[in-house]
């Protein structure tokens, strides 16, 4: 009975081992490779988009906007405090690419891809470089994926987005 539960264990784990391999480790690659890759796709699907490199950061935005926010705790509660920060519109962008010398050291799972109040963040940091995306609800899907399958490490290891069946292939 033992050795048929052992054998169902380890089948079950030679499985999904199999099925889901692990994670590669992130491509290194230097600031100006990734600012190169970024600045070819952002010319081609936002040519009109304004670009800045200064201070070794590198930003690219169109539509963005300020918006009046509460800050969110580590635990998810929001502070009573306000402030206001650059952020996109339903149909904007905002990206910001840094150099990084020291390696990452905060408690998220990378690379990150969540829901802020009012537009979504994608967030790296691989080796050599930061990169923080915002992007709106309605921003354009080709853009948005090409931006992030650009990046060190593209996979996300949030849950695959449900498929829609009338969205046409």
């Amino acid at each position: 009975m033992r050795f048929a539960f052992a054998l169902k264990v380890v089948l079950l784990f030679l499985f999904v081992s199999t099925v889901y391999p692990a994670d590669e480790p992130p491509k290194a690659v230097t600031r100006d490779e990734l600012v190169k890759r970024l600045s070819a796709i952002i010319r081609q699907h936002c040519p009109n988009a304004d670009v800045t490199d200064v201070d070794g950061t590198f930003v690219a935005k169109q539509g963005t906007m300020v918006f009046t926010v509460h800050h969110r705790n580590r635990d998810g509660e929001y502070r009573k405090d306000l402030y206001q920060q650059e952020g996109p519109n339903h149909l904007g962008f905002l990206l910001k690419v840094k150099a990084r010398k020291e390696p990452y050291a905060g408690g998220a799972e990378l690379p990150w891809d969540y829901r802020e109040t009012y537009w979504r963040t994608f967030f790296d940091h691989a080796p050599g470089v930061s990169v923080w995306f915002h992007y709106g609800s309605r921003l354009d899907r080709k853009f948005k994926d090409a931006v992030i399958a650009a990046m060190p490490r593209p996979k996300l290891r949030a849950r695959p987005r449900p498929v829609d069946p009338k969205e046409k292939k």
